[in-house]
């Protein structure tokens, strides 16, 4: 399903999320994490990739995607293509 299966599953419980180290999360993390989860189930998750970043292919560092505007998984696809690393986040050492 090329775009559309960004929260394939999860209505279904065929797809779960883990359940959180309460120990290691932040606070307000366990609202946030079911919320998303929720969104999930109902289909209405469009990014899963979104944020104030940029993204950076490992092997090609002039492949950049800016994360701010949203990343659809799938969208020209029927398999996971996100690759970029997270400018400032990730860093990968020789």
């Amino acid at each position: 399903m090329v775009g559309n299966d960004v929260s394939a599953g999860f209505d279904k419980d065929w797809i779960e999320i883990v359940d959180l180290n309460l120990q290691v999360a932040a606070p307000g993390t366990q609202v946030a994490m079911n919320k998303v989860i929720d969104q999930f189930k109902h289909g209405d998750v469009d990014f899963v990739f979104k944020g104030n970043y940029m993204g950076i292919d490992p092997d090609n560092p002039s492949d950049t995607y800016d994360l701010r505007q949203g990343y659809i998984e799938n969208e020209n696809t029927s398999y996971p293509l996100f690759h970029y690393l997270l400018s400032d986040v990730i860093t990968i050492k020789d």
